[in-house]
């Protein structure tokens, strides 16, 4: 700036208090009790102030713009008389570039990605782009590749995740319009079936795991995993669809690698129905039963009893007594079961007090028994007492028993006589040891007696005489016509023209006199019952009952 001495006419301002007046009127509470109203008037001051303009010369001191240059805004600028396009005028005709300009007037963009200004990388400072730069009027700017944008601090770039941003589509593309004919897919190239994966300034279509990426790099096929090395599953592999699974034979466990496969133990964990004992196999397992079960024929894993009293595999000697499970074996009484739990041994009730028996004690298999002397029994307490053998029938006398003490004796009924065994009674035969018996005709012996009887034709007479019997009397001897009476018997006859019949000598037999030269008659004979008639053949008459003529 330049120094000037200097002058000019000012103007002030001076001030002065006046004042004026004025009538007020004011109103006030008067009369009785203040209940009227009264007016008054007073004179009120007014005050105020006044002002007078002067006038004055002033001398001061300027400091102007030089030569070359201009006051703008107060400030003293230089001047270009070119003009600065792009810069300003630091001193008269001298332009100052903004940055990324030069020339005479600013005019000319400098490129600061060729001159060296700028360096492509990681950088310091902050002249350098990490990817791009890209000269711009004055300035420059960093860009980056595609796949990336530009970070916040303009120098760095960061990758664009098209999987994020919406640029990538998951799935297949949609179906342009509906109905016959336009189901068409809408081609695009930025979409993938199932994954999007982000790469360093791009991406990448993937598959799920069990898929696989087709030729065009976006769809996905099911990878059969069963095809190799069958899916590494030690037995089936099951192919499904972007997966497969591993499963193991029957009696086996899928391990949790879920690809190998131990045999199940199932009577470890329990996964058995033996109802009594499992028993593993390799894949498998099987049951059996505990002693004295055996597995039912029906249901491999249940157990039923064994009936070893029903099938004769007890061991027992004489009872056997089933049980669940189990049997046990006992005695017949008169026996006691030994320590191998199975035999049975007779008791000698014998040898404790003699069995209880008065006299003799006989020990028996199972049993014992009391015996007296002859002619004695054993009672209910065992004592022995008289055997009336005559009440019991068991003396062998065939006709009277006399019992006696420990014994008896035999005799025999009238008519009877006791035999040399002392028992039997013999009868006796008093048709021979006296005269017939007394009988007239015939004595017959009896079983202790006899009896006298006649021979035929004759009847008794007083147990022992005989007399004849008129034998025709009676149903006419049972003679058919004639009965004719003897002495002790009777004979039967017939009429004229019957026989008598030669087998019971009784009956009479019409004879057929026709049969014996044809009855005498001269031509026929009729035989009638009892007689016969001659007869003549037609043309003839019968002449003295047996001629013809």
């Amino acid at each position: 700036n330049c120094t000037y001495f200097r002058s000019r006419v000012s103007t002030y301002t001076s001030y002065r208090q006046s004042y004026y007046t004025s009538q007020q009127r004011d109103y006030y509470s008067c009369g009785f009790w203040g209940l009227s109203r009264c007016t008054r008037y007073y004179t009120r001051y007014n005050y105020y102030r006044q002002s007078y303009v002067s006038y004055r010369t002033v001398y001061y001191y300027t400091s102007d713009c030089c030569s070359g240059y201009a006051l703008v805004n107060g400030q003293c600028r230089a001047q270009c008389s070119q003009g600065c396009i792009y810069g300003y005028c630091s001193s008269p005709d001298v332009c100052s570039c903004y940055s990324g300009w030069t020339g005479y007037s600013c005019q000319t963009d400098i490129n600061e990605c060729t001159n060296g200004k700028v360096t492509i990388g990681i950088g310091s400072g902050s002249h350098w782009c990490e990817q791009r730069c890209i000269n711009r009027p004055g300035s420059y700017s960093c860009g980056c590749h595609n796949g990336y944008t530009i970070h916040t601090d303009y120098q760095r770039c960061t990758d664009i995740n098209e999987c994020t941003n919406g640029h990538v589509s998951i799935g297949l593309p949609q179906i342009n319009g509906s109905g016959s004919g336009l189901d068409l897919i809408v081609p695009t190239d930025h979409w993938c079936e199932q994954l999007c994966i982000n790469r360093p300034g791009t991406y990448s279509c993937g598959c799920y795991d069990g898929y696989l990426i087709d030729t065009d790099n976006q769809t996905c096929t099911d990878i059969n995993e069963c095809l190799y090395d069958n899916g590494g599953c030690n037995h089936t592999c099951t192919n499904t669809v972007g997966s497969y699974s591993c499963s193991c034979y029957d009696g086996y466990l899928l391990l949790d690698d879920k690809s190998s496969c131990i045999d199940h133990c199932e009577c470890c964990t329990g996964d058995d129905d033996c109802q009594h004992t499992c028993h593993n196999t390799i894949g498998s397992y099987y049951c059996t039963c505990l002693s004295g079960y055996r597995v039912s024929a029906t249901n491999s894993s249940a157990c039923e009893d064994i009936d070893e009293c029903m099938e004769g595999s007890s061991n027992c000697s004489q009872i056997c007594m089933n049980e669940i499970g189990d049997y046990n074996c006992s005695c017949l009484n008169g026996y006691i079961l030994l320590y191998d739990d199975y035999t049975c041994e007779d008791v000698d009730e014998c040898e404790d007090g003699n069995g209880g028996c008065e006299v003799y004690c006989t020990n028996t298999n199972g049993s014992y028994y009391c015996s007296c002397d002859e002619g004695y029994y054993v009672s209910y307490n065992h004592s022995c007492e008289d055997v009336d053998e005559c009440a019991d029938e068991i003396s062998g006398c065939s006709q009277i028993c006399i019992n006696t003490n420990g014994s008896y004796t035999c005799t025999c009924d009238d008519g009877y006589q006791l035999s040399n065994d002392n028992h039997t009674c013999t009868d006796i035969d008093e048709c021979t040891i006296t005269d017939n018996g007394g009988c007239e005709q015939i004595c017959i012996n009896t079983n202790g007696s006899f009896a006298c009887s006649c021979t035929s034709g004759y009847q008794l007479l007083l147990d022992k005489f005989c007399t004849d019997i008129n034998e025709c009397t009676m149903y006419n001897g049972g003679c058919e016509q004639y009965c004719h009476n003897n002495v002790g018997s009777y004979s039967c006859s017939c009429n004229n023209g019957f026989n008598l019949n030669t087998d019971n000598h009784h009956n009479c037999t019409d004879i057929n006199e026709c049969s014996t030269n044809n009855g005498d008659c001269e031509q026929e004979c009729l035989n009638t019952i009892g007689s016969f008639y001659c007869a003549c053949t037609s043309g003839y008459n019968l002449m003295s009952g047996k001629y013809c003529s």
